[in-house]
């Protein structure tokens, strides 16, 4: 559990930290990504297919590691469960407390990827964000606290 924590801040502390726009004729943009938009279907075959992952998932929440974000009328569909890094633990990351992009969760292999291999899971939202995975390494250097070995 300690894990996933740690790689999500570190994740939103790269993604502020380097995010930039491809676009020569404008300034780069920060951008905070310290939540999660999991979609159900993902919870569902996370349950039926991987119990001990599942156990996590349910833990993180009831400790309230994750909680769970009120949608908009407007935006409500159903479909998603929208869950955030708890606030109090961002700044030990130097991560922004705000946030504007999801982490999309789509299926049960990224969700178990999540759980199991937070720093791979990590790893390969950089890429879906055109991040160099090196940003997480020095996310990890500004921080004051440090993934466990092993």
């Amino acid at each position: 559990m300690f894990d996933i924590v740690c790689y999500l801040g570190y994740l939103a502390n790269a993604t502020v930290a380097d995010k930039s726009s491809r676009r020569k004729d404008k300034m780069g943009e920060p951008v905070s990504k310290t939540h999660l938009d999991i979609r159900l279907a993902a919870v569902r075959d996370l349950d039926g297919s991987h119990p001990e992952e599942a156990r996590l998932y349910r833990s993180l929440k009831s400790k309230s590691v994750l909680f769970s974000l009120r949608t908009s009328r407007s935006r409500k569909t159903g479909q998603t469960e929208k869950l955030q890094v708890r606030r109090i633990y961002l700044p030990a990351f130097q991560a922004p407390l705000s946030r504007d992009v999801p982490i999309k969760v789509d299926d049960c292999g990224t969700l178990v990827s999540l759980l199991t291999n937070p720093e791979a899971f990590v790893e390969r939202q950089l890429e879906i964000a055109s991040l160099d995975v090196s940003s997480l390494r020095r996310a990890v250097k500004r921080s004051v606290i440090a993934p466990k070995e092993g």
